[in-house]
């Protein structure tokens, strides 16, 4: 009987160690005890501490000619100047001259709006004078009917690609260059299209090249039919665009980024001392911009907002810090809801003693190439100023016995 009573005895004390085991809290050597405790914070941009600063891209590093009919973003007209033809070809070793039989101009469309159908580019003369300062309203002037080369129907399946018009017309080509001009000829763009559009073309500092001018050409006095076509080729050596809503006058208390030449924006934060100085987890870090006017583009050409910290703090020309950095897409669609960028690998790299100076330049993505003209609310508007969400966890506490 006594070890029937020592056995059950037994069994009881083991059963009760086993179920305090799984009791919650009760280990204070092995776990960390309480919640996970996750705070959000808001930090306002340093009072009076952002600029706006112009002029970063030259207007000759344009990534794209911009044209566009009737868009919400801006009316943008573009030309190119090609440099002086050869009025003869070299066969056999002998110099010729030629008769032509066809030109063929080209220009690469980077971007469309896909959804627009009926894009055509219609093609004009225009001045060899023209150059980076022309302004829109002389380009305007001087893209009348009477200046019109010819006209191209963009097909609607064409996403991106070469755009080539083709003139056979003996006429034209007659009269395609005069002879004051020496051989040389410059083209201006406009588009049509069923609704309001815009198009990127490819610029001679862009990825898809600048346009292209070919003469298919026969030489005189040659009888090998393998040797009278020549063909007489030559690229762009000067393009730009230009748009009816530049920024001319800049107001000191907006911030600005895109346009040509490129406006960029400088801005500090100062972190509270828990982020700053303490081995809190960051989770996110997020800046909020909110837009002076509507934000408009091209539907179909993604742009972003891009951040970036900086090495040391020298206004304008602060040198960028390398893995530092963020980007926020803007709106496909017109609006005026605050934009958001992704800044947690800067503010990682603003903690600690050592960290980089707690500022950071905001451009535009594409520079030098884009329809959009972001305009923000700086830290001197009443309401909508510049601000850092942040979200962060506080370093689990190990609970006592």
């Amino acid at each position: 009987m006594r070890l029937w009573i020592g056995f059950l005895v037994s069994v009881l004390v083991l059963a009760g160690c086993e179920e305090e085991l799984t009791v919650p809290g009760q280990c204070p050597e092995l776990c960390p005890g309480g919640q996970p405790v996750v705070l959000d914070t808001i930090v306002l941009a340093t009072q009076g501490s952002d600029t706006a600063f112009f002029g970063y891209s030259d207007r000759t590093a344009i990534s794209s000619l911009l044209v566009s009919d009737g868009l919400e973003a801006g009316e943008a007209r573009g030309w190119v100047r090609f440099p002086q033809r050869s009025d003869s070809v070299t066969v056999g070793g002998i110099v010729r001259s030629y008769k032509t039989d066809s030109v063929v101009f080209t220009v690469n469309l980077v971007v469309r709006d896909t959804l627009v159908d009926g894009l055509k580019l219609i093609v004009h003369r225009v001045p060899l004078t023209w150059d980076t300062a022309t302004t829109f309203t002389d380009v305007e002037a001087a893209l009348t009917e009477a200046a019109i080369i010819d006209s191209v129907a963009v097909p609607d399946t064409l996403k991106t690609g070469a755009i080539r018009l083709v003139i056979t017309d003996s006429t034209t080509l007659a009269n395609l260059i005069p002879a004051g001009d020496s051989g040389r000829i410059a083209l201006g763009f406009r588009i049509r299209a069923d609704e309001p559009t815009g198009v990127r073309l490819g610029a001679l500092a862009g990825a898809s090249g600048a346009a292209g001018f070919a003469t298919y050409v026969k030489a005189d006095s040659v009888t090998d039919s393998t040797l009278v076509q020549q063909t007489v080729s030559v690229s762009a050596v000067a393009n730009f665009f230009v748009r009816n809503n530049d920024v001319v006058n800049p107001d000191v208390d907006l911030l600005y980024i895109g346009g040509v030449p490129s406006y960029r924006s400088i801005m500090r934060f100062e972190l509270p001392a828990i982020i700053k100085n303490t081995d809190v987890r960051l989770i996110r870090a997020t800046l909020e911009l909110t837009p002076e006017v509507p934000i408009t583009g091209l539907r179909g050409d993604p742009a972003a907002v891009s951040v970036s910290g900086v090495t040391k703090d020298i206004g304008a020309k602060s040198p960028p810090a390398q893995a530092a950095s963020g980007s926020g897409l803007l709106p496909q669609e017109t609006s005026s809801e605050p934009v958001g960028i992704d800044m947690r690998l800067i503010v990682e790299r603003w903690r600690g003693l050592s960290g980089l100076p707690q500022t950071i330049m905001i451009g535009l993505a594409p520079d030098g190439g884009s329809f959009f003209l972001p305009v923000f609310k700086s830290t001197r508007a009443a309401v909508g100023k510049p601000r850092l969400r942040l979200t962060y966890m506080l370093p689990s506490q190990v609970e006592q016995p």
